[in-house]
C-alpha cells in the first residue's frame, strides 16, 4: 500500500459552490461533537440481510434543510454517479484503505480489491479489531478469517477530514502478497439481524459500488437525497463530493461477471440510503464514507497506484479457471487414474472442509482431518475434527455399505495448535461405533460434504473416472497448477445430476500429476467455498473392521 493512502493532509469538503478563482477558499472550522453527530446523521447505515444484498439497510437520510448550502445534481453530475460503478468494475484492482468506528475502537482494514473477480484481500488491525485481527479474504457472500494471535492495542490517534475521529497516524501494512497456506475460518457474511457485522457491512458495500454495466440516471435526479456537497482534494485530485444512495442502481439487473470459481454476488433490486462518493471528472471513485448499523461511521480510499495481482487462498478455489473442452491427450490422462493410483495400493490422506453441519441454516464449520484409504479393501479411516474446537475429535470409517463414528479424546497436536494428526491403529475395539448407511447420513440437500469427498476418494480405486471415450463428452481443463512443488493439471468432470452446469461450475475438480496420479479432490461445498482432500498414493497400514454397535 502507497502512503499515500489517506491523504496525511485531508480536508473537509466545501460547504457551498467552489469560490471563483479570485476568491480565495476560506479556511473551514473543526466541528463540535454534536455538530459532527449532526452531519453524520444524514449518512447512510448498512443493515444487510443475509444472502439479499444490500437492501433498505441504510439509515434513512433526510433531505438538507431550507438552509443547506448543498443543492440537487446537474444532469452531467448525475451521469458521472451514474457510470460510476462500471467506472469502478473497468479499474479491476484497486489499493484499499478503510477505517470503521471511533477513536480507541476503530477497525483498520488495508489490502486490495479486484472488482471483476469479487475478491478482496485485507488485513485487518485497530484497536477494535479484537478476534478479526489479522488477514482477511472475501467474495460476495463469504468472509474467509486467519486470526493473528492476541495482540495489545494499536494506535487510537484521529485525523483530519469529514470524520477526523477515523483516521489512526498510519495505516496498517498491507497483507502479505501471498496468503498462508492454512489456518483460514471460513463463514458467510453477517450482515443481518439484530446486530449486523460491521466488517461484513462495510465488505458487502465495497463489492457494491462496483458493476459491469451503468446504472440509470433518471431515478438520480429524481431523488431528494442526491447532492453535490462541494469540492475536496483526495488522493492528490480534484474531486466532487456527491451525496447519493448506496447503490445508485434502483432496479434490479444481472448480476456483475465472476469467476468461475468464486460464488455470484446476490441479483435484484439494491437500493438503500445515503453515502458520500467522492468522484473526479473522469468518474473514478477516491473515497466513500457512510454510517453502518450501530452508527458505526466508516470512510473508505482508494489508491489507483497500488494493484498487486490477488492470489485467492484454496477455500476460495486458488487461481482463476479459464475452463475448455479437454484435449484427447487430457482426457486419456484421466481414463488411467484408476490403474495409476490402484497400482500403488492406497493413499494417506487430509482434509480440510468449510461446511455446514448438519443443515444449511447452522454456521459454517471449518473441519481437519487425515487418515488414509485403502483401495484394495475399498475401506478409509481417519480422525477429524473442526478447527476452532480443538478438544473434540471423531474417527470416521467408511467402506462400500456406510460409515461408523465415535468420540475419542482430542490428539495432543491438535490440541496445541498443530495439525490433525492421523486416528489411531488399530482402531478401538469398544461398542462405541454409531453405524450409518450413506443414504441415512444425507439430509435435506443430499450427502454433507465429508462424505461427498471421502466417497469420491472410494470410488478412484473402484470405478476411477470413467472410459476416455465417455469422458470426452463431459470433462473440462480448467488450469495447470502446482502442489507440494509437484506440477498437476485441475480437471472438473461433472456428475449425471450437473448435465446442464456450465463449463467451471460443477461440484468436483481433480487434480491429476503427469503419470496419471490423482492428488487431490476438491469440491465447492453447501457454503460455497472449496474443499480439499490430498492425497500421498502408497501402501497404507491395515485398516481394520470395528465393532457393530
Amino acid at each position: 500500500m502507497s502512503t499515500s493512502l489517506p491523504p496525511a493532509g485531508r480536508r473537509r469538503p466545501a460547504t457551498g459552490p467552489p469560490p471563483s478563482p479570485a476568491e480565495p477558499r476560506q479556511p473551514t472550522r473543526t466541528l463540535s461533537g454534536r455538530a459532527r453527530l449532526a452531519t453524520l446523521g444524514v449518512l447512510g447505515c448498512l443493515a444487510l440481510g443475509s444472502g439479499a444484498g444490500l437492501a433498505a439497510g441504510l439509515v434513512s437520510c433526510a433531505p438538507p434543510g431550507p438552509t443547506d448550502p448543498a443543492r440537487a445534481l446537474t444532469s452531467a453530475e448525475a451521469d458521472r454517479l451514474a457510470a460510476m460503478r462500471i467506472t469502478n468494475y473497468r479499474a479491476g484492482r484497486v489499493g484499499v484503505y478503510a477505517t470503521l468506528g471511533i477513536p480507541g475502537t476503530q477497525i483498520e482494514l488495508a489490502g486490495t480489491v479486484d472488482w471483476p473477480r469479487g475478491l478482496a484481500y485485507l488485513s485487518v488491525a485497530g484497536p477494535g479489531a479484537g478476534s478479526q485481527r489479522g488477514l482477511l479474504q472475501a467474495v460476495p457472500g463469504l468472509v474467509l478469517s486467519r486470526p493473528d494471535p492476541p495482540a495489545g492495542p494499536g494506535p487510537t490517534g484521529g485525523g483530519p477530514g469529514p470524520f477526523p475521529a477515523l483516521v489512526a497516524p498510519s495505516p496498517p501494512p498491507p497483507p502479505p502478497p501471498t496468503p498462508p497456506g492454512d489456518g483460514w475460518r471460513v463463514r458467510r457474511m453477517v450482515t443481518g439481524g439484530p446486530v449486523p457485522a460491521a466488517v461484513d457491512s462495510f465488505l458487502t458495500l465495497l463489492f457494491a459500488v462496483a458493476a459491469d454495466r451503468p446504472d440509470p440516471t433518471g431515478p438520480l435526479l429524481a431523488r431528494d437525497t442526491a447532492r453535490w456537497l462541494g469540492v475536496d482534494r483526495a488522493g492528490g485530485t480534484t474531486v466532487d463530493v456527491l451525496l447519493g444512495p448506496a447503490v445508485p442502481a434502483l432496479t434490479g439487473g444481472p448480476a456483475p461477471a465472476t469467476d468461475a470459481t468464486i460464488p455470484a454476488p446476490p441479483t435484484g433490486g439494491l437500493g438503500g440510503g445515503a453515502v458520500r462518493y467522492w468522484l473526479d471528472l473522469d468518474g473514478h471513485l477516491h473515497r466513500f464514507e457512510a454510517l453502518l448499523a450501530g452508527d458505526v461511521p466508516v470512510q473508505v480510499d482508494f489508491d489507483r497506484a497500488e494493484r498487486p495481482e490477488l492470489t485467492a487462498v484454496a477455500a476460495l478455489g486458488g487461481a482463476p479457471v479459464q475452463p475448455r473442452a479437454a484435449t484427447r491427450t487430457e482426457t486419456d490422462l484421466l481414463a488411467r487414474v484408476r490403474a495409476e493410483n490402484r497400482a500403488l495400493g492406497g493413499a494417506e490422506i487430509t482434509l480440510a472442509v468449510p461446511t455446514t453441519a448438519p443443515v444449511a441454516e447452522l454456521p459454517a464449520v471449518n473441519l481437519r482431518a487425515s487418515g488414509w484409504v485403502d483401495w484394495s479393501d475399498s475401506v478409509a479411516y481417519l480422525a477429524v475434527h473442526e478447527l476452532d474446537r480443538p478438544g473434540e475429535r471423531t474417527l470416521l470409517r467408511a467402506n462400500r455399505t456406510g460409515v461408523a463414528v465415535r468420540d475419542v479424546p482430542s490428539d495432543p497436536d491438535v490440541r496445541s495448535g498443530g495439525g490433525a494428526g492421523p486416528p489411531p491403529l488399530p482402531p478401538p475395539r469398544d461398542r462405541d461405533w454409531d453405524h450409518l448407511s450413506w443414504q441415512r447420513r444425507t439430509d435435506s440437500l443430499g450427502a454433507p460434504d465429508l462424505d461427498l469427498l471421502v466417497n469420491e476418494a472410494l470410488a478412484i480405486g473402484s470405478a476411477g473416472l470413467g472410459p476416455a471415450d465417455r469422458l470426452r463428452e463431459s470433462v473440462s481443463w480448467l488450469r495447470q497448477d502446482e502442489l507440494d512443488g509437484r506440477p498437476v493439471t485441475v480437471f472438473e468432470v461433472p456428475k449425471e445430476a450437473e448435465s446442464e452446469v456450465g463449463r467451471g461450475q460443477a461440484r468436483m475438480r481433480y487434480w491429476v500429476d503427469r503419470s496419471g496420479l490423482l492428488r487431490r479432490l476438491e469440491l465447492r461445498t453447501r457454503t460455497g467455498a472449496f474443499a480439499q482432500l490430498d492425497l500421498t498414493p502408497g501402501p497404507v497400514p491395515e485398516l481394520p473392521a470395528v465393532p457393530l454397535g
